[in-house]
């Protein structure tokens, strides 16, 4: 997730959101590339054809890398690009001392908004990789789905994503980060919940196409947030600080996921407690600070 912070550090806190979710699509793009191409190349390598889809992954992020290296930039002053917000305000590119690890550290921990994102990125980070990393088993192994189709209704799920950090980045933006917050988790607590009982293609197409909607919102508004949170100088450290809660999260959920698969025999159970840990996710996003909107920020300009 590191890219995420450098919208989060070079944007003012009315277009934070919306910069933000435009990094995202690069997200839905990859996931929807993901399931064109990978099905194809599992299915003529036969039972070794997931090693091969592993390593032409592993490829691909090898020779991205060296893309990243070449164009990204910490400060947009090194491409001589200027900031949405002007010089020297919240939200420009970082400028003054050198910010070490301890002094991030030491400022960041001191901000209870930090420690509340940090808890709701846990709900996520736990909910959502439930649903990655058995949707296309629980396809093909439970509801016998064949691999190419499973592909291909994975693909939907990428191309709906696509947008996602776009829409609810702005979404955030209007009505604040707790709300845009709320609305991204029951939106991915449906998904779940289509998918553990509508078991036919058409509710796994839905639930793939409802899932794409709110994919990667959360990650984009916990971004936003965080920013919001410590300011854009500080933004990439937050982000970096919650973003431990959110790998937590995520660690925990294949394991109590599995788990449950093998105690139950069945996804389902799994996928309801997706659904359950993200309707509290929901609900924890409202003791997020209220923060201003763009929306009523430019009502109360003047002019």
């Amino acid at each position: 997730m590191p890219i995420m912070a450098l919208p989060a550090a070079w944007f003012t806190m009315k277009r934070r959101g919306l910069a933000t979710g435009i990094v995202s699509a690069g997200i839905g793009t990859g996931l929807f590339l993901s399931g064109i191409m990978l099905p194809p190349v599992i299915s003529a390598f036969g039972r070794h054809g997931w090693r091969y889809a592993w390593f032409m992954l592993g490829i691909i992020v090898f020779v991205l890398a060296f893309v990243c290296f070449a164009f990204l930039r910490d400060n947009p002053k090194e491409k001589h690009l200027s900031v949405y917000g002007g010089e020297g305000q919240e939200g420009s590119a970082p400028s003054g001392p050198r910010i070490t690890l301890f002094s991030a550290f030491k400022d960041i921990i001191v901000q209870p908004e930090i420690w509340k994102l940090g808890g709701v990125y846990f709900m996520y980070g736990f909910s959502y990789i439930i649903y990655l990393t058995f949707f296309v088993a629980y396809l093909t192994k439970e509801m016998q789905v064949p691999a190419v189709s499973a592909g291909r209704i994975f693909g939907v799920l990428g191309i709906f994503s696509i947008f996602c950090g776009v829409i609810y980045g702005w979404v955030s933006d209007v009505v604040g980060r707790r709300h845009g917050s709320m609305i991204a988790y029951f939106t991915l607590a449906l998904s779940y919940l289509v998918l553990a009982f509508w078991k036919d293609y058409t509710g796994f197409y839905l639930s793939a196409a409802v899932f794409g909607i709110a994919a990667f919102s959360i990650p984009v508004i916990m971004a936003a947030a965080a920013g919001d949170a410590v300011g854009g100088r500080l933004a990439p450290a937050g982000l970096g600080f919650i973003t431990l809660f959110f790998g937590i999260g995520q660690a925990l959920g294949p394991v109590v996921g599995g788990y449950i698969k093998d105690s139950t025999g069945t996804f389902t159970y799994a996928f309801l407690l997706s659904m359950v840990v993200s309707l509290a996710g929901g609900a924890g996003s409202l003791v997020l600070k209220k923060s201003r909107s763009a929306f009523r920020h430019a009502r109360q300009q003047p002019g």
